[in-house]
């Protein structure tokens, strides 16, 4: 039996789907299963999968999509190995990713859930960003309670434990599976991330919407609040929980309009002015008065300037803030 399971779940992945695999398999740990569950996909992802002959990879291809969350179960179920090791489709493993992390996972049988550091890279392959999270369990675990600290295709899971937790849920439609997991994770055990980024963790325009930041926003404080209610020793009220997170609270507020900012920052180094530009807009149509906001703002402005259109799409809204503010006062 291998040591470790690499588990992909993939659904139309083809246009990166072999700068992925081939990072698998040239891993310089070698004794691994490559386990891929084709969600579904109608593109060549299919047939690109049949063309490796590798004998470490399994396919097992479902006929319609199912989602990532359900997906990724059928793989934790099928897996064969004592670790699971997350990748995803469009992303790349440095080659020692697998040597470091069953290393220290050995080293550390107390350890259940750990991570690595990465860097964030374009759709040509272009480093941008460089990601650190803490890595010890001191500092993690109440560092979890306020948001997630791992990048979820480089972890490494103890499969015994993840399947004892239930795997992925979706209690939110799907956004946040692996906050959610991570913090069921931290609680059977003690949890890590490695220092060295042994991931390329691709970001191209498609990946994130507007839309799916305030679903994944709203979903993270429900699973959130789920944890607080288990530790608390009162077991998880979905009830409950969904009651407190519908709404505008001003943590969840807080927390959305700075994932607007970081992803006009993200959006604005590779070049993508116009989603930059509405990353803003929606940041500010939260909090209007919030200096970071500003200093948001102020960035983009010195580093995007030459495009007309941002430049015009600012002038606009600035004009429209203008004059809401001059308007008088409305009685009611």
């Amino acid at each position: 039996m291998p040591t470790t399971t690499v588990l992909m779940a993939v659904h139309n992945a083809a246009p990166f789907l072999e700068d992925a695999v081939a990072s698998v398999f040239n891993q310089t740990f070698v004794d691994f299963e490559f386990l891929v569950v084709d969600d579904g996909s109608t593109d060549n992802t299919g047939a690109m999968l049949a063309q490796l002959t590798d004998p470490r990879l399994r396919v097992i291809s479902l006929v319609n999509n199912v989602g990532l969350v359900a997906a990724l179960n059928v793989g934790i179920e099928e897996a064969r190995g004592d670790l699971i090791a997350r990748m995803d489709g469009d992303d790349v493993c440095e080659p020692r990713r697998l040597e470091l992390q069953v290393e220290f996972m050995q080293a550390h049988p107390e350890v259940v859930l750990l991570g690595t550091g990465f860097v964030w890279i374009d759709a040509g392959g272009h480093v941008f960003e460089r990601v650190r999270f803490p890595t010890e369990d001191s500092v993690l675990q109440p560092q979890l309670l306020n948001g997630n600290q791992f990048c979820h295709p480089s972890v490494m899971l103890r499969t015994d434990i993840v399947r004892r937790v239930g795997g992925y849920r979706s209690l939110a439609g799907g956004p946040a599976q692996d906050y959610d997991l991570w913090l069921r994770m931290a609680e059977q055990g003690k949890i890590a991330n490695l220092a060295q980024m042994l991931v390329r963790y691709r970001m191209h325009e498609n990946q994130t919407s507007i839309s799916k930041l305030v679903k994944q926003r709203r979903a993270a404080h429900l699973y959130l609040t789920l944890a607080r209610q288990r530790r608390s020793g009162a077991g998880e009220d979905i009830v409950a929980a969904r009651q407190a997170s519908e709404g505008h609270q001003p943590e969840v507020i807080n927390a959305l309009r700075a994932d607007y900012q970081r992803w006009a920052l993200r959006f604005a180094a590779i070049g993508q002015k116009r989603l930059a530009a509405s990353m803003l807009l929606n940041a500010f149509r939260l909090d209007r008065t919030h200096p970071a906001a500003w200093l948001g703002l102020w960035h983009i402005i010195v580093a995007e300037w030459e495009s007309s259109w941002l430049g015009t799409r600012l002038g606009w809204y600035a004009k429209r803030l203008t004059r809401r503010r001059a308007r008088p006062p409305r009685h009611g």
